[in-house]
């Protein structure tokens, strides 16, 4: 199961954007995830406003999950990683940005990214391809958010078998994950969301 737990910061110097792309550098076998993708001024973040556009490629339908505050949702490629790839943000009116993070899993080591936006005069231009890697710890309640997420999507019940990734911790926490077990037959676990 993915939690993001690597920040990559991209900083460089203040400028008024009409919209923001990160683009994908690398060629591997990963598929490219995002957990959150973040802008701040003078070390403040700014809060995606309704009007912000988003779109990535490929995959563009879940690249609001991107976007979204929510550590336990992300938004994947559904490829292997390779040049040209992008997630992007594109503003109503331009905004002052000096500063990208993104959040990853931290099975993601071969990652390798392009921050580019359009200034005020129209141009494309690249803003920075060095970033600084931070640990980030995982949010108090992360699992109970994932419950969360399924229950908005329209789930009540979870299915688990002894070879998912999640069951032993599922077995053994099954509150922190805000579900219960309703049911068991062989090796199938039948968990009830909260």
């Amino acid at each position: 199961y993915m939690q993001p737990t690597w920040r990559y910061i991209f900083s460089f110097k203040s400028n008024r954007l009409a919209w923001i792309r990160v683009r994908q550098l690398a060629e591997t076998n990963a598929i490219w995830t995002v957990s959150e993708l973040r802008f701040y001024q003078s070390g403040r973040e700014l809060t995606p406003q309704p009007d912000w556009q988003f779109t990535a490629r490929p995959f563009p339908w879940d690249v609001g999950l991107a976007f979204d505050r929510n550590p336990a949702t992300t938004w994947r490629a559904w490829e292997k990683s390779r040049p040209g790839m992008f997630l992007k943000a594109a503003f109503h009116r331009p905004i002052e940005v000096d500063q990208v993070s993104i959040d990853v899993p931290a099975d993601y080591a071969d990652i390798r990214m392009l921050v580019e936006g359009e200034d005020a005069a129209g141009h494309s231009v690249a803003l920075s391809s060095q970033a600084t890697r931070q640990d980030i710890p995982l949010p108090d309640g992360w699992k109970r958010m994932i419950g969360d997420q399924l229950k908005a999507h329209g789930y009540s019940y979870l299915l688990l078998d002894t070879t998912s990734p999640i069951f032993d911790d599922v077995r053994n926490t099954p509150g922190q994950w805000g579900i219960t077990l309703v049911a068991e037959h062989k090796s199938y676990f039948l968990y009830k969301l909260l």
